[in-house]
């Protein structure tokens, strides 16, 4: 049990001297809200590991202490909702917000958006959008 505590706070430390360097060339990062498409209500609820691993991308922005939003980006080929993840630097809420806002607002009419970007086969999804 020790040695486990003792390698997710080496983890932690080693996440956070990254961090600088993470939003260096951009404002926000873009990820998949979890890394597969929604799963129908009760389907897994007998594995809770398939269940837990559907927050993996969301846990390493609440260690990190980074704000983030997700917002639905459409669906897949079964009809199943997705999700988008926007994650913004440190103490950047509005320039996240704003970002959420005008992404709302542009694909409100084009909910295809993720469809086009998220590739399903192979859990790809967004991984930065990063002004040039």
């Amino acid at each position: 049990m020790t040695l486990t505590i003792k390698k997710q706070k080496e983890f932690k430390i080693r996440f956070h001297r990254n961090l600088p360097t993470l939003f260096k060339d951009c404002d926000i990062i873009a990820t998949p809200t979890v890394p597969a498409s929604a799963f129908k209500i009760g389907e897994n609820i007998g594995d809770p590991i398939k269940m837990y691993y559907n927050d993996v991308c969301t846990v390493t922005v609440n260690i990190a202490g980074l704000p983030a939003i997700s917002l639905p980006c459409g669906k897949d080929s079964a009809g199943m909702p997705m999700g988008l993840q926007l994650i913004g630097d440190k103490f950047s809420e509005q320039t996240l917000l704003n970002t959420a806002y005008t992404y709302e607002k542009k694909s409100a009419a084009d909910l295809t958006f993720c469809q086009k970007h998220f590739k399903e086969e192979n859990n790809e999804g967004l991984r930065n959008s990063c002004r040039s």
